[in-house]
């Protein structure tokens, strides 16, 4: 009834519920103006008790003359007859649906969600689109299902009209997993990140026009709802929010309403291809709200486009090279110490030599370089884009406690360092035991981890990685070559990029929490389900 009275659907809505009871009267609540006026029962967000906010409740029944209860005539037995059934029969069922009329529309959505409703994220990133089906069971934990992978929409630029191949097959899949019953009523979002980020406006609104056009002409139609079908590319702001919020509901520091469950937050490191975000949560007293906060004033989020793993790797090679010789530019022989010793590639003027300290030496430059041009800019500058010169805050918890999920490469590049320094005589049995060497690491660590990685020669290393009974599980056969430089990568980004302390335990780095993966989209959905406005400033 809810999500009826919402969408204005259905005879057993909220709003045919109050049609039927308008005959005995009409309602009259404690602050005036909760409902938009006599004829409408769409709620005003404003609304609240005074004595307890977030609520209201029914003062009085009023017949049509517009009298309150205790300006009423006593006429006599048949008026105090009247009175008293309204308030013994009727009153408090009324009560609950006038709860539920003046409702903000965050609610509705959470009412909505507990009766079993499902949504449609799909994170459209710059290797391919992904989208996963939440449902989130009355009382429970929300219900991810990941519907499989489709091309990046940065693909589709030279054809627009085709966008929608991108999420039609997973949205297909997904349809035989809803119920026919509330198909129609399920929202659709397609979000991307920094590959679309990369793409000129009129490109993104071609694509995205191709999208939702090639959606909505199916054979057969469109099963969810078309007006809730939306494709847009997010800020690197949003992606931040979004992967703070979904990493702090797995760890049970948050409830689905998004109020916290405990007094401890913990902030988060993503790192992609592309780009790389921070989150620093404010702080939070149990119980209170985390959409509140969620603004620049309480919540720090920087998200760096030019400052993931592939484009940085791009440009350190291409410093050494710069600087390399004439002589060794052309024998292809420049030395590159972010590379593995022995390895080349035929295209490539470089060639490996494996020294982990000259490469973060190498790395920091480019850093350097990054924050100085950065700041010349004064778009960037005001847009807060750029690497600061201080460090950044971290988030408050105990002496020897993990202030930061670091997720995505991160995880990917530290889990192969531990991987090959469990490796029979690589290092000495200290680590043997260990299943995952580097989940809470120093940054010092991380540093002489980086120091047995890259010394590794690329023979070695390359025969081990391709043996299929002990590769590393989250490592193809092209990212192998680049392990060298991202671990280098990871630890200037931390030390000198975000001023982060070389010796504390600030990190946990993490796959998944509680058995669920950290996706950003999972925090959409969330902060989907608890703004009142979909599109709420962050």
């Amino acid at each position: 009834p809810l999500a009826s009275a919402r969408h204005g659907r259905g005879s057993r809505g909220l709003r045919h519920i109050l049609d039927h009871m308008r005959p005995i009267g009409e309602i009259a609540v404690a602050r005036r103006g909760c409902l938009s006026s006599r004829r409408s029962h769409r709620p005003r967000a404003s609304c609240a008790c005074p004595s307890r906010p977030g609520c209201v409740e029914p003062r009085f029944w009023r017949p049509r003359t517009g009298h309150t209860e205790a300006a009423l005539p006593r006429t006599g037995m048949r008026a105090g007859m009247f009175a008293e059934m309204a308030r013994r029969r009727v009153a408090p069922f009324v009560a609950l649906c006038l709860a539920a009329a003046t409702a903000t529309s965050a609610d509705l959505a959470l009412a909505e969600a507990s009766a079993g409703s499902y949504a449609l994220v799909a994170d459209a990133g710059s290797t391919g689109t992904r989208v996963y089906l939440f449902h989130p069971p009355a009382g429970g934990k929300v219900d991810i299902q990941d519907m499989g992978k489709g091309p990046a929409l940065s693909s589709f630029q030279a054809a627009p009209e085709n966008a929608h191949q991108a999420v039609a097959p997973q949205l297909e899949k997904a349809k035989g997993l809803i119920p026919e019953g509330v198909r129609g009523a399920v929202p659709v979002s397609v979000f991307a990140t920094a590959g679309m980020r990369l793409v000129s406006p009129s490109a993104q609104d071609a694509i995205y026009q191709g999208l939702t056009k090639g959606l909505l002409a199916a054979a057969g139609g469109f099963a969810f709802d078309a007006a809730r079908l939306q494709a847009r590319t997010i800020s690197g702001r949003e992606e931040g929010i979004f992967a703070l919020v979904a990493a702090n509901y797995l760890a049970k520091n948050l409830h689905t309403s998004l109020t916290a469950a405990t007094g401890s937050f913990m902030g988060v490191l993503d790192l992609g291809g592309s780009s790389t975000q921070i989150a620093v949560p404010p702080t939070l007293a149990s119980g209170e709200s985390l959409s509140a906060k969620l603004g620049e004033e309480h919540t720090f989020v920087r998200s760096f486009l030019n400052l993931g793993m592939e484009r940085m790797r791009q440009r350190t090679f291409q410093r050494f090279v710069d600087r390399a010789s004439a002589t060794a530019r052309s024998r292809r022989a420049a030395p590159n110490p972010c590379s593995f010793y022995g390895y080349s590639e035929a295209e490539e003027a470089w060639r490996g030599t494996g020294e982990a300290s000259a490469c973060e030496a190498a790395v920091v430059a480019v850093l350097e370089d990054e924050r100085r041009t950065c700041a010349s800019d004064a778009a960037k500058t005001a847009a807060s884009e750029c690497l600061s010169a201080s460090p950044v805050a971290v988030p408050a918890g105990g002496k020897g406690e993990p202030r930061f999920f670091l997720i995505s490469g991160y995880m990917y590049v530290t889990d192969f360092a531990g991987w090959l320094l469990k490796q029979p005589g690589v290092l000495p049995e200290g680590f043997q035991g260990q299943e995952r060497p580097f989940e809470r690491p120093t940054i010092q660590e991380l540093r002489e981890a980086a120091e047995v990685l890259c010394a590794e020669p690329w023979a070695s290393l390359n025969a081990l990685a391709s043996d299929p009974a002990r590769k590393h599980k989250f490592t193809g056969a092209k990212k192998v070559p680049h392990r060298c430089f991202e671990l280098n990568y990871i630890v200037a980004l931390l030390s000198v990029g975000y001023g982060l302390p070389a010796e504390e335990r600030l990190f946990h780095i993490v796959d998944d929490i509680d058995g669920g993966e950290i996706e950003w989209t999972l925090g959409a959905f969330l902060h989907g389900l608890n703004s009142a406005v979909a599109r709420q400033e962050l």
